[in-house]
């Protein structure tokens, strides 16, 4: 889903740009956006997007997760993602084959490694996904 972004008035300089700010309510979690218009494409990170602007900041309001744009680069040719071989899936399936690939790590082709560097070691991880309305 979009976000409903509320664009307010507030401005101030991030990273060099001239941003505004927006907020909005997004899978149980409230996020504060600055946005710039200098770059005019309706992007930013992770599934943050729609508005009027690059998104060069956002986090949430109790400032578990936060995303800063450090710096803007031209690439020298256009980027292709190859996604031969992926499968679509819901969120609700998403999250249960991450779970269970944390479960059982060394399931198909994914490996993992500890600090130490032995596979098979156990270590404690901890799982939060970000999108609490999600059951």
């Amino acid at each position: 889903p979009k976000q409903d972004w509320k664009i307010t008035n507030e401005t101030k300089e991030i990273s060099g740009y001239k941003c505004q700010k927006a907020t909005c309510s997004f899978r149980g979690r409230d996020y504060v956006a600055w946005f710039t218009r200098e770059i005019p494409v309706k992007e930013g990170p992770w599934k943050f997007d729609g508005l009027p602007g690059l998104i060069v900041k956002v986090y949430d309001t109790k400032e578990h997760y936060d995303f800063e744009l450090y710096a803007v680069q031209k690439a020298g040719k256009a980027i292709i993602f190859n996604t031969d071989g992926y499968i679509k899936v819901n969120m609700k399936n998403y999250i249960q084959m991450s779970k269970n690939r944390i479960k059982n790590p060394f399931t198909g082709q994914n490996i993992t490694f500890n600090v130490n560097g032995y596979p098979n070691s156990p270590r404690q991880r901890h799982y939060d996904i970000m999108e609490r309305d999600i059951k």
